[in-house]
C-alpha cells in the first residue's frame, strides 16, 4: 500500500502544481490584456486631442506633441528656424518687388514678365547731340537698360545691375556702348538671371576691330527698337 500511497501523493502534488501554474498564467494574461486596453485608451485620447487641434498650424502641433512627450529635437528646431528665415527672405523680396511696381503694402500675384514696366533709367550725363551721325542720334534716343558692374576675367562674363524683377529675360541680347559715346562696342546676351542683377556674356562676332572691349561702367541698350 505504501508505494501506492506515495504515487497518489505525487499525483496530487502534480495536480496542485498544475492548477497553481494555470492560475499564474491566467493572471498574467489578464494583466497583459489590461495593459493593452490602457494603451488603446491612451491612443484614443491622443487621437481625440489631435482631432481637436486639427485647425492648428503644423509647427504648433509638432511643438505640442513634443512637449507632451517630454522631448525636443534640436535638428527640428534648426530646420524650423531655417524655414522661418527663408519665409522672411521671401516676404522681403516680395515687398521689394511690390515697391518696384509702385504697389501698396498688400501682396498681389506676381505679374507675367511682359507686364513688368520698363526699368528706371540711371541718371547719366549724355553727350551733346550736335555733330552726331543719324545712326548715332538714333542710338542716343534709346533708353539705357542696365549698367555693367563687374567683369570676371577668369570666366569671361559681366555682371549688370538689372535682373528679372527689372524685366530682363534669359537669352535676351543687348548692345553695349560707353556712357560718353554712342559708338557700339559689342553685343552681349543674358546667360543667367537673378532677381536684382544678371550675368551677360559677349556674343561672338559682334566686337569691332580696334574698338575697346566692354568694361565696367559701360551701359546696355536694346538696339532691336531701331528696326
Amino acid at each position: 500500500m505504501k508505494p501506492y500511497q506515495s504515487f497518489l501523493i505525487i499525483l496530487v502534488i502534480l495536480q496542485v502544481g498544475a492548477v497553481v501554474l494555470l492560475g499564474i498564467m491566467t493572471f498574467q494574461g489578464h494583466r497583459s490584456l489590461m495593459e493593452i486596453e490602457e494603451l488603446r485608451d491612451d491612443l484614443e485620447d491622443m487621437e481625440e486631442a489631435l482631432a481637436e487641434r486639427s485647425d492648428d498650424s503644423l509647427p504648433n502641433r509638432v511643438s505640442a506633441l513634443e512637449a507632451s512627450a517630454g522631448m525636443r529635437d534640436p535638428d527640428a528646431d534648426r530646420a524650423a528656424a531655417a524655414l522661418r528665415a527663408q519665409m522672411a527672405e521671401a516676404n522681403a523680396l516680395r515687398e521689394r518687388y511690390q515697391k518696384s511696381l509702385g504697389g501698396g503694402a498688400a501682396a498681389a500675384p506676381a505679374p507675367a514678365m511682359g507686364d513688368i514696366p520698363p526699368p528706371p533709367q540711371p541718371e547719366v550725363e549724355e553727350p551733346a547731340m550736335a555733330g552726331l551721325s543719324p545712326t548715332e542720334q538714333a542710338i542716343a534716343k534709346l533708353p539705357i537698360v542696365a549698367e555693367i558692374l563687374s567683369f570676371d576675367a577668369d570666366w569671361q562674363f559681366y555682371t549688370v545691375n538689372k535682373g528679372q524683377l527689372d524685366g530682363l529675360r534669359a537669352d535676351q541680347e543687348f548692345a553695349v556702348r560707353q556712357v560718353d559715346s554712342y559708338e557700339l562696342l559689342a553685343n552681349v546676351k543674358v546667360s543667367r538671371l537673378h532677381p536684382q542683377d544678371a550675368i551677360v556674356e559677349l556674343v561672338r562676332g559682334t566686337t569691332k576691330e580696334g574698338a575697346p572691349t566692354p568694361s565696367v561702367g559701360d551701359v546696355l541698350i536694346d538696339i532691336s527698337q531701331l528696326q
